[in-house]
């Protein structure tokens, strides 16, 4: 980046690059409340009104898919895909909820059945005595994304006995609505308020659930 503003000494915001120039606003929006010192999140507003907005959809929708089957494993799935429209610096700031029920045949790639087979094949007997094998989810976005993220996380854990999960978090807040390991708990307790994925503390405390964060992904 040093060299990147060394080149580019005198451009204006028009001239340079649009990724640079966003990203080196964000950071110096870092800079300016001294996150790193003080771990100061000045999105958490935001994230508390996306979490709010996510919480009420959920309250509101009286659908209830739980089973071993296909279907099932699909309609949490789509709940992690469609959140993402939730995500606040798509759209600005402006929190939202989002469809469920949003066409699936509008995906260009689905892989969801032999992502499905392939859990399947990790609960067969010749996996049987060694260790767990690890899903690695990434997250990104706080509010709906993630709270359908940790539902899905949860359906996971509780359908596959046989697997555990590993989420990967943002080591500091790059964007708005980053969701770092601190923003997780807090979905956690929130979904509990509401009486779903009550079973993620649990995960946690037998080590079936656990968070990593790294820089790699700010």
């Amino acid at each position: 980046m040093a060299e990147y503003c060394r080149a580019n000494c005198g451009k204006t915001a028009y001239e340079v690059d649009w990724w640079f120039l966003e990203n080196y606003v964000y950071r110096a929006l870092m800079n300016w409340v001294d996150y790193f010192q003080t771990s100061l999140d000045p999105f958490q507003s935001h994230k508390r009104q996306s979490i709010e907005i996510g919480i009420k959809q959920l309250r509101q929708s009286n659908v209830h898919v739980d089973g071993k089957d296909y279907d099932s494993f699909y309609f949490h799935l789509l709940g992690c895909l469609w959140g993402n429209r939730a995500d606040l610096s798509i759209s600005a700031g402006k929190v939202g909820g989002h469809n469920l029920e949003t066409d699936a045949h509008s995906l260009l790639v689905d892989d969801s059945k032999q992502v499905y087979q392939k859990l399947l094949q990790l609960q067969t007997p010749q996996f049987e005595g060694g260790s767990s094998s690890v899903v690695t989810i990434i997250l990104d976005n706080c509010g709906t994304e993630l709270l359908y993220d940790l539902i899905f996380v949860e359906y996971l854990l509780r359908t596959f006995p046989k697997i555990s999960i590993c989420l990967h978090c943002k080591s500091h807040p790059v964007f708005v609505s980053d969701a770092l390991k601190v923003d997780v708990m807090t979905h956690i307790d929130e979904l509990k308020t509401i009486g779903k994925a009550g079973s993620l503390s649990e995960y946690c405390d037998s080590g079936r659930l656990s968070l990593s964060e790294h820089d790699f992904y700010t």
